[in-house]
């Protein structure tokens, strides 16, 4: 037993004296990811990236970390120098701020005591310029009167990845200018409205070119800006009042819905019909010019040669004098001014005789053959249409099916059935004036085909559009395709 308890003793002894060798543990570090993508930033703005370095083995100290920029100098990396721990991790953050616009990356070498050497990395990144729309870049206000201010709205989308900031909008003529304090902020994605303003001195024709400034990486936008301009313009602009005639046309006072050319005149000291003429054609003016007024009792203010004035003229069957009584004793029995000789068709009733305002009544009031004519159910343009239904005739023989709502039934290109023309007039008695037409901005693009639109039906395509080449597409209406 003491023999085996010795021999037990003794064998590690005679291990330690062995060949058997245990040798030392290796470090290794590597890089994760070995590629890493900054994604998409606004020029001048910042972003970060990390990378993981991973340590297999002892601590291992960082040396150095060097980053190789192929394209600018936009990717760096921090001071510090990282002790990976055992087994464990440190992060290195890569930090890209691009000053110009581009795809940019950079090559990354961390050096370190570990055993397997430099270990690389690749970072790449892209600056994007900031992008904005502007619509529209012609813009009509329309009529503005002396001491008036006139104002319209420029829009301004950011379709770009950064912020943009409206500097200014500066105008050639000072007459024009911008009512928003300026610089404005207009964050990605968003939309600012901007107001320009005319303060007119005349009404004469004025236009200006301002110059829209979006900041420095941004070609300052031109705005065309115009008022008082009828040879371009959208008629329903020039129609203040919103009674179907323009100002560039025949309405007088462009304030009052109830004066136009369409209006009947009613004694009132105010010309509503736009013909230059105050009251014409009512009882208290003169109309056939003999020096007395229906008021004032010419009892037939058509005829010039019929007033208390003159003197009878025998066998003409007139009342000349208007004292009841004609020629030779012949009695006016309705004292109307006319006998039946003289055209009265009702001699007998007053209200009825030639040179009589027409009522709506079923009665030939004065007497021409014609019923109700010149009233408002009476078509008398000839155009097949009343101002006022049911419609009861038509000075066109032809006319079938008579419809209501004339809304100038003194002229013959004006009626619900018939097309608009290029007159600044409503021809179509829709509420609208000129629409359809080449005078017309009918996509609200700042643009008629007058003003130079190649389709007023998309509001993309105008001459203040940018023409994106190869695209098949004239967006400028240059008449080519391409910038």
């Amino acid at each position: 037993m003491r023999r085996l308890a010795l021999l037990v003793a003794l064998l590690p002894l005679a291990a330690c004296g062995s060949d058997v060798a245990v040798g030392a543990i290796k470090s290794k570090l590597t890089i994760e990811p070995s590629f890493v993508d900054a994604g998409q930033i606004p020029v001048n703005s910042v972003t970060q990236v990390e990378l993981l370095l991973v340590n297999e083995g002892p601590e291992v100290q960082v040396n150095e970390v060097r980053v190789d920029n192929e394209e600018g100098g936009f990717f760096t990396a921090g001071e510090e120098l990282p002790l990976v721990p055992k087994d464990g991790s440190e992060v290195i953050t890569l930090t890209y701020s691009p000053s110009v616009p581009g795809r940019h990356w950079a090559n990354i070498t961390v050096y370190s005591d570990a055993e397997n050497g430099a270990q690389f990395a690749q970072a790449i990144g892209e600056a994007l310029l900031p992008a904005a729309r502007v619509y529209p870049d012609h813009i009509d206000l329309g009529r503005v009167r002396p001491d008036e201010v006139g104002e319209g709205v420029v829009t301004v989308v950011n379709e770009g990845a950064s912020d943009l900031e409206v500097g200014s909008l500066a105008f050639d003529d000072p007459r024009f200018s911008l009512v928003d304090v300026t610089p404005i902020a207009v964050p990605s994605g968003a939309t600012v409205e901007l107001t320009v303003a005319f303060a007119a001195t005349n009404e004469e024709v004025a236009s200006s070119v301002g110059t829209l400034s979006l900041g420095d990486f941004i070609v300052p936008v031109s705005v065309f800006v115009k008022a008082n301009d009828c040879s371009t313009a959208a008629g329903a602009l020039y129609d203040l009042d919103g009674d179907g005639y323009s100002w560039c046309n025949a309405d007088c006072n462009d304030d009052d819905g109830l004066i136009n050319p369409s209006v009947l005149e009613v004694c009132d000291g105010v010309d509503q019909d736009c013909d230059e003429l105050i009251d014409e054609t009512t009882a208290c003016y003169d109309d056939d010019g003999d020096g007395l007024s229906e008021d004032e009792g010419d009892c037939n203010d058509a005829l010039s040669g019929v007033s208390p004035d003159v003197a009878e003229d025998y066998g003409n069957g007139i009342d000349d004098d208007c004292d009841g009584t004609t020629d030779y004793g012949d009695t006016d029995i309705d004292r109307d001014g006319f006998t039946g000789s003289a055209g009265d068709c009702e001699p007998e009733n007053g209200d009825v005789h030639p040179g009589v305002r027409e009522l709506i009544n079923g009665v030939d009031d004065d007497c021409n053959g014609l019923i109700d004519d010149t009233t408002t159910a009476y078509d008398d343009d000839g155009d097949c249409a009343c101002e006022i239904g049911p419609c009861v005739g038509s000075a066109e023989a032809s006319c079938g099916a008579l419809i209501a709502d004339d809304c100038d039934d003194g002229n013959a290109l004006v009626a619900p059935s018939l097309s608009e023309l290029e007159d600044f007039v409503d021809n179509d008695c829709d509420g609208d004036v000129d629409e359809g037409t080449s005078r017309s901005d009918d996509d609200g693009d700042g643009y008629s085909e007058l003003g130079g639109d190649c389709d007023d039906a998309d509001p993309t395509r105008n001459p203040g559009e940018v023409d994106w080449p190869s695209d098949g597409i004239d967006q400028n209406c240059d008449g080519a395709d391409g910038f």
